[in-house]
């Protein structure tokens, strides 16, 4: 699937400060979770609804947003000789994401380079 051939992921939460280490460590867990196949169906389906409803509700009230997936789209079809035509199917490559799908993207991401940023509220 030319969609997942380049990757990419980003992690973002925020909780009390005190506790960041902590949430960071779980996050590392649940990412090696999914790389080793740990995955429960259930949640990857809520998952996968949520990503295609989240990529409907930007394009329709989003105008940057909606051109900047789009020229992603585009970019990705034309980096992988994919016809334009193909571009509308991304909303189905994620509902056919399978969980061997989904553990062999995360085993990729993790043989590569990451960068961790956490922010601390300034102190008064």
């Amino acid at each position: 699937n030319p969609f997942f051939d380049e990757l990419s992921m980003d992690v973002n939460l925020s909780c009390n400060p005190k506790r960041a280490e902590e949430r960071i460590s779980a996050i590392f867990k649940d990412i090696q979770n999914i790389a080793e196949g740990n995955i429960d169906a259930e949640i990857l389906a809520k998952a996968k609804k949520n990503a295609e409803r989240r990529l409907y509700e930007n394009a329709e009230h989003n105008g940057w947003c909606d051109k900047s997936i789009a020229k992603s789209y585009v970019c990705s079809a034309v980096l992988h000789n994919t016809a334009l035509s193909e571009i509308d199917k991304f909303p189905f490559a994620c509902q056919t994401l399978s969980r061997q799908d989904l553990k062999d993207i995360v085993s990729r991401l993790l043989k590569g380079k990451y960068y961790q940023i956490v922010s601390y509220p300034k102190k008064t």
